[in-house]
C-alpha cells in the first residue's frame, strides 16, 4: 500500500501546473471579469467640502456602516462627482447600505463612465457582458473594457484580456489577449501576473517560456496568491523553468496549502506521506489529507481513508485533533 501511495504522489508531482490560462472553454473563476472596488480617495477637483464629505464615506466604509457611506456619497453623487456616482454603484451593486439594485448601480456607473472614470468603465462592462441591470451586450462590454484599458486602468486590461480570450463581443486573439493581460500584470494587478504566467506556460498568445511562467508565478505568489504559490511549489519539484528543488517545492505547497487550497493540501499531505522535500511525517500526512476532506475534496477523502487504514488508533486521533484546529491563514 505504502508503495502505491509513493506511485500516486509522484504522478502528481509531474503534473501540468494549475494555470489559470485558457486550456478550455469554460469559464473559470481566473478567467471571469473582474469588478472594481470602491474609490478610496476624493478626485482632485472636489472643493474642501466635498473632499471632507468623500473621505467622512470611505470612513464610514472601512467601519463597514454601509449606510452612513451611501448617505455621504450619494449627495456627492447627485451633485456629480464621478467619484462618488461611482461607489454609489458599488454598493448598490453588493447591497450595501441600500437593497442591491443591478439597474440603478448600471446607471450610476454609467454616469460615473461618461464623466471620465476608469473604474466605472470596468464595471459597467462587466454588467454588460453578463447581462446584469442592462440587457446582455458584449459589444458594449468589451468597449466600456477598451475604454478603461485605454486610460492603463489594470482591472480593465485583466478584463480586455478575458474578452480577447473568450471572444466577448470580439474575435478570439490569444495574441491580444496576452498584450493587455501583460499590460495589467506589468502595473502589479495579481490576477493579471497568475494568468500571464500561465500564458507563458501553456504558450498561449505568445511563445512557451516556462522560465518567464515561473518568474511570473513567483510574482504572484509572493502577493499572496495561492494557486500561484501551489504551481510554483509544482515547478519548484520537476526543476521546470527553474531549478529543481524538492524542499523549497514543499515551502511553496505549504503556503498555498496553509492558505486554504484543498488541492495543495493533498499535495503536501502526499510529500509528507512519501519524504519529498519533507521529512516523513505519516501524522502530518493524514492531518492534511484531514483537511483537505473536511473541505469536500475528493481526493483527500480518498488519501485519508486509505491512510487510516495504516496507522494506529492514536496516530489516527491526533491527526484529526489537528486538523480540526486548523485555521486557514488569510
Amino acid at each position: 500500500m505504502r508503495q502505491a501511495s509513493r506511485a500516486i504522489a509522484l504522478v502528481l508531482l509531474a503534473c501540468t501546473p494549475l494555470a489559470g490560462g485558457p486550456a478550455s472553454a469554460a469559464v473559470d473563476d481566473a478567467q471571469q471579469p473582474i469588478p472594481a472596488g470602491v474609490i478610496e480617495q476624493p478626485s482632485a477637483d472636489m472643493d474642501e467640502r466635498s473632499e471632507r464629505t468623500f473621505r467622512e464615506g470611505f470612513r464610514s466604509f472601512q467601519r463597514r456602516d454601509f449606510h452612513a457611506a451611501y448617505e455621504h456619497w450619494r449627495g456627492l453623487a447627485e451633485e456629480g462627482q464621478p467619484a462618488a456616482q461611482f461607489n454609489v454603484g458599488v454598493l448598490t451593486e453588493l447591497g450595501r447600505g441600500i437593497k442591491a439594485d443591478f439597474k440603478e448601480a448600471a446607471a450610476w456607473y454609467e454616469r460615473s463612465a461618461l464623466g471620465g472614470t476608469p473604474e466605472a468603465m470596468t464595471n459597467l462592462g462587466r454588467l454588460y457582458i453578463f447581462g446584469k441591470g442592462v440587457r446582455r451586450d458584449h459589444a458594449k462590454g468589451f468597449e466600456w473594457f477598451r475604454r478603461g484599458a485605454e486610460l492603463e486602468f489594470p482591472e480593465a486590461e485583466y478584463n480586455l484580456c478575458v474578452a480577447y480570450v473568450h471572444g466577448y463581443g470580439t474575435q478570439p486573439s490569444p495574441q491580444q489577449a496576452f498584450a493587455a493581460c501583460r499590460k495589467s500584470a506589468d502595473r502589479g494587478y495579481r490576477p493579471a501576473q497568475f494568468d500571464v504566467a500561465g500564458f507563458y506556460y501553456r504558450g498561449y498568445g505568445t511563445a512557451r517560456d516556462p522560465r518567464e511562467a515561473a518568474t511570473w508565478y513567483a510574482r504572484a505568489a509572493n502577493a499572496g496568491d495561492p494557486l500561484a504559490q501551489y504551481n510554483l511549489g509544482l515547478m519548484r519539484a520537476k526543476g521546470e523553468g527553474v531549478p529543481q528543488d524538492p524542499a523549497e517545492a514543499a515551502r511553496w505547497i505549504a503556503r498555498a496549502a496553509e492558505r486554504g487550497l484543498a488541492r495543495a493540501q493533498v499535495q503536501l499531505g502526499l510529500m509528507y506521506l512519501n519524504g519529498a522535500g519533507v521529512a516523513p511525517d505519516r501524522i502530518t500526512a493524514l492531518m492534511w489529507f484531514e483537511i483537505a476532506a473536511q473541505r469536500g475534496d475528493k481526493e483527500g477523502v480518498d488519501y485519508r481513508d486509505r491512510l487510516r487504514r495504516q496507522v494506529t488508533m492514536a496516530e489516527r486521533d491526533k491527526a484529526r485533533d489537528r486538523a480540526i484546529a486548523f485555521k486557514p491563514k488569510s
